[in-house]
């Protein structure tokens, strides 16, 4: 995986958001503007994404990837669920349309039937990217074990502990990128559908 697969993946959302674009007139409104809006934050994560990869900053990687990741689940429940593009488009503090919006952790299981390695990732992404638990604390981190004890060396400048993190993080955005790409096509073209259309 490398910067050439992110880039045509973002290629592909371009033209996914512009199928989209093309399309609203056809559409829900609060869809319409549910995609267009889900497209703009896509294509900044992503673009943010590939930068900070290729600056060796895992830390904002992470924390991107985490934004993604919640990105796609909620754009996965507006493809099942058009109508859920409306209670996401209300402040959450009103009940305004009496509906709330799915906690992180419904919207995980009901991707896991489409994506079923999503709550592994979620995880892992929310201890090193949404908080600052285990993995988070640990990735600038190496110890080293000694002849007679151990040494502790924390680097304070950005850097990937592993360059395997590095490949995988390229890898993830452009799998989430082409993953809600292909959805927004799904629900582009199933709200334009005539028998969706009153």
């Amino acid at each position: 995986m490398s910067f050439d697969s992110a880039v045509a993946a973002s290629n592909d959302l371009a033209d996914a958001t512009r199928e989209a674009v093309e399309r609203a007139p056809q559409l829900d409104k609060f869809v319409a503007i549910f995609v267009a809006s889900a497209a703009a934050r896509a294509l900044g994560l992503h673009a943010g994404i590939v930068r900070e990869t290729g600056w060796d900053n895992p830390h904002a990687v992470f924390a991107m990837l985490r934004a993604y990741v919640d990105l796609v689940l909620v754009t996965m429940e507006v493809g099942r669920h058009p109508a859920y593009a409306e209670v996401v488009a209300h402040d959450p503090a009103t009940s305004a349309i009496g509906r709330r919006r799915k906690s992180p952790q419904k919207l995980v299981a009901a991707a896991l039937s489409e994506v079923p390695d999503i709550k592994e990732a979620w995880d892992l992404l929310s201890e090193m990217g949404g908080h600052f638990g285990h993995a988070a604390f640990a990735t600038p981190m190496v110890v080293e074990d000694l002849a007679d004890s151990w040494r502790v060396t924390v680097k304070t400048s950005p850097g990937w502990k592993d360059p395997e993190m590095k490949v995988a993080s390229l890898r993830h955005t452009s799998h989430l990128t082409t993953l809600i790409a292909q959805k927004f096509r799904e629900i582009v073209r199933a709200e334009a559908e005539p028998h969706r259309r009153p």
